[in-house]
């Protein structure tokens, strides 16, 4: 397979958009090669706190500044970003599953803002 190579200099085209997944329990079958995994405690967190930094609402400066730097940078509006979590407290819309993740995917890229 070939290199894929894009010039630092070149820059997005169209409207920035982001589907962000948070899965922190993991549904296990008896003898399958995933029920060793560990439910991921801070996923949801995690996924929380990229929202705010594409849209530029992080206030806390982290020890890699570059990181927060560049995610800052990119300013994605609040409502150009989908995430989705495991939580019984969050919309069922929201609950990622393969068909709602698939939905959100075609919304996300046909849908013009």
């Amino acid at each position: 397979m070939g290199n894929l190579s894009i010039p630092l200099s070149s820059k997005p085209q169209g409207k920035k958009r982001a589907l962000l997944i948070a899965i922190r329990h993991v549904h296990r079958k008896a003898g399958s090669s995933f029920d060793n995994l560990a439910n991921l405690e801070f996923a949801h967190r995690d996924a929380e706190e990229l929202r705010d930094r594409l849209i530029g609402m992080c206030h806390s400066v982290t020890s890699d500044r570059s990181i927060s730097s560049v995610l800052a940078f990119h300013g994605y509006q609040a409502n150009d970003i989908i995430l989705m979590m495991d939580d019984k407290s969050y919309p069922e819309h929201l609950w990622p599953t393969h068909e709602r993740i698939v939905r959100c995917l075609t919304f996300l890229a046909e849908t013009k803002f």
